[in-house]
């Protein structure tokens, strides 16, 4: 009989996902708790369907965004400031739930 040993998985360590990469400086201002990791996610997605706004063409494929150092690169095209600085909503990158979610837990 064989028995297998379970993998460690490290839930501190970031996925290729996750993982800011050469924006991780940014994250450094932000206190990890949720109302503020809440605020900065929402200051830097906004999402393309439920905004109640016509949202510029141009920014209409960031949507396929799905690595989060990719949507701090996109912001910080538009914005070369601090993650909570405010945005316009319609200056912000398109995306949905999910990157809202994939920020938080980048941040975190």
């Amino acid at each position: 009989m064989t028995t297998s040993i379970p993998q460690v998985i490290d839930h501190a360590a970031h996925t290729a996902f996750s993982d800011p990469r050469d924006f991780a400086a940014l994250f450094d201002e932000i206190a990890p708790t949720p109302e503020p990791v809440s605020a900065v996610a929402r200051n830097l997605v906004v999402h393309y369907a439920a905004t109640g706004q016509k949202l510029p063409e141009a920014s209409m494929f960031d949507i396929h965004a799905r690595w989060l150092d990719e949507i701090l690169r996109l912001d910080q095209s538009r914005h070369p400031h601090a993650l909570t600085v405010p945005r316009e909503e319609k200056e912000r990158v398109q995306g949905c739930c999910r990157d809202h979610s994939l920020t938080a837990i980048g941040i975190l």
